[in-house]
């Protein structure tokens, strides 16, 4: 596949905590923000949202001035904080490297999605 395409397949996918109102309700659910929803949102709770919300942003902003892409990762329920080491170690790979590895992240994406829709597990 020619790297713009393979570009464009990653970018497909939406940024790490990205809004949940501009994500769909497979990545709302993979992202957790239906765990947030159903949880009471205590003010250190929402603090600490804001700050992982500002780092996501910075990072986001640097990887794609670094790579020309985003960032993919195959979420698997963890949350956004326990992800943030990894985006940031991130920065200082290769770019061709990075590019294999946010595709290989895509492939696994599509894989847990179709299991997910497959066997009725996922929302509809």
């Amino acid at each position: 596949m020619p790297e713009p395409d393979q570009v464009e397949l990653v970018d497909a996918h939406p940024r790490l905590g990205a809004p949940p109102a501009q994500v769909s309700k497979l990545s709302f659910g993979e992202q957790g923000y239906d765990r947030e929803v159903a949880a009471t949102l205590a003010a250190d709770v929402a603090r600490e949202r804001d700050r992982l919300a500002t780092d996501l942003e910075r990072l986001n902003r640097a990887y794609e001035a670094r790579f020309g892409f985003r960032y993919c990762v195959f979420v698997a329920g963890r949350s956004r904080s326990e992800l943030l080491p990894g985006m940031a170690d991130a920065l200082a790979r290769e770019r061709d490297s990075e590019l294999h590895r946010a595709l290989d992240a895509v492939v696994d994406i599509a894989r847990d999605r179709w299991h997910k829709l497959a066997s009725g597990d996922a929302p509809r």
